[in-house]
């Protein structure tokens, strides 16, 4: 009996408490319940924003990838409205994705594309080569200045000594090209020694100037003995003549057209 007393005493205890403790809460109640709901409310968006931008970093890859490789073609294969929409999108997707590692990708990729445009427009256009080849020095710039990646800064500092060494600016081309370590630090230290030789100017004037050699001229055609460029003109008064007989078997009254006048007759000794 008392160990029940006991109990009963306990709960009791502990009921008045608790109803207490309600007691102290309940103005608080309202800012309680709010709070909770904040908390759940933030949770749902970060949740939604987190996963569209999930969603959008998988979008922008499958972009990257396809757009990358429409660049590259459109330069070997000289195809400049194709060329300029790649250019585009990549442009857009270094901007999108700006201080990530998609967009300094897209950046080099850009970078790349004008590189390849302006050694195939070297020969043809010098005017557009050398855009091309600033352009894409302007880009990697961006990149070496930006990323903090070591393979990526170093990518970009080797390719920005490439893309003045195209310029022939030779000075500035070994300046970056002593700045690369890592990877590609071996063949930048080489290629800086190189520009030191005397030779590389001419190399690269000569390089410049080459023209490849015209086509070989197409067959003639199929049928030579049909070219009526190389045909004697008709005998017109054959053709008149053949006219004259045909009509006159006919029936038909007709004029005999005047016969082509004859040659004159050599001169005698």
């Amino acid at each position: 009996m008392k160990a029940k007393r006991r109990q009963e005493l306990h709960t009791n205890w502990l009921a008045d408490k608790l109803g207490g403790q309600l007691e102290d809460v309940k103005p608080y109640v309202t800012w309680i319940v709010a709070a909770v709901l904040v908390l759940l409310v933030a949770i749902l968006i970060f949740s939604v924003r987190s996963a569209r931008q999930t969603s959008e970093l998988n979008e922008g890859w499958a972009t990257f990838d396809e757009v990358r490789q429409q660049g590259f073609s459109a330069v070997a294969d000289n195809q400049p409205v194709q060329l300029n929409e790649a250019l585009d999108d990549l442009q857009a997707l270094a901007d999108q994705f700006s201080g990530r590692p998609l967009g300094s990708l897209a950046r080099l990729s850009l970078a790349d594309i004008h590189l390849e445009r302006g050694r195939a427009q070297l020969r043809e256009n010098r005017v557009t080569a050398r855009e091309h080849f600033q352009q894409a020095a302007d880009q990697y710039q961006i990149v070496a200045q930006a990323v903090h990646d070591p393979t990526l800064k170093n990518r970009a500092l080797f390719s920005l000594g490439k893309s003045y060494e195209w310029q022939r600016k030779f000075a500035k081309a070994r300046e970056y090209y002593q700045q690369v370590a890592g990877p590609y630090r071996d063949q930048a230290q080489a290629r800086a020694q190189q520009l030191q030789l005397s030779s590389i100017d001419t190399f690269y004037q000569k390089f410049a100037e080459w023209k490849p050699p015209a086509p070989p001229k197409a067959p003639g055609s199929r049928y030579p003995d049909l070219e009526l460029d190389q045909q004697p003109p008709p005998v017109t008064g054959r053709i008149d003549y053949q006219r004259y007989l045909d009509d006159t078997a006919l029936g038909l009254d007709v004029d005999l057209p005047a016969a082509d006048p004859p040659e004159s007759p050599p001169d005698a000794d």
